[in-house]
């Protein structure tokens, strides 16, 4: 950041990107935007003008009346007794454990059922995501 002040010299100087040279570009990544948020010290850094309001022991609790969405992550394989069951509602898919052809095709059983499922639409699609990323 330039020391003088001259006539190009911007307004709100937190509102603008320095470069190397100490010219000031508007607008540039790291700036604020809109209204000022920062401010330099004499050694030329940016602080925020930000005051916190609360301690750092403040717990964000969501209140009651929200419903708490569990998110799934994975199926439920059990190859011992050859099953593949969804989490979200229990729709359960049996393939022989001994044969990798009964297994895949139990597979894409449960990922049709994971797309056309009528109920929790949105946790059966998002499991659909995670498991087979399509």
């Amino acid at each position: 950041m330039k020391l003088t002040r001259g006539k190009s010299f911007p307004r709100y100087p937190t509102m603008a990107g320095w470069d190397s040279r100490g010219r000031a570009a508007m607008g540039a990544t790291g700036a604020d935007c809109g209204y000022v948020r920062t401010y330099f010290d004499e050694a030329g850094d940016r602080h925020k003008l930000a005051i916190p309001l609360h301690g750092e022991e403040v717990v964000h609790e969501l209140p009651r009346w929200i419903r708490q969405t569990v998110k799934y992550t994975e199926l439920i394989v059990n190859d011992q007794e050859g099953w593949i069951r969804c989490p979200v509602c229990q729709v359960t898919e049996k393939y022989q454990p001994e044969s990798q052809s009964s297994r895949a095709s139990a597979q894409g059983r449960i990922a049709k059922h994971l797309l056309s499922a009528k109920e929790h639409v949105e946790a059966h699609r998002d499991l659909h995501l995670k498991v087979y990323g399509q």
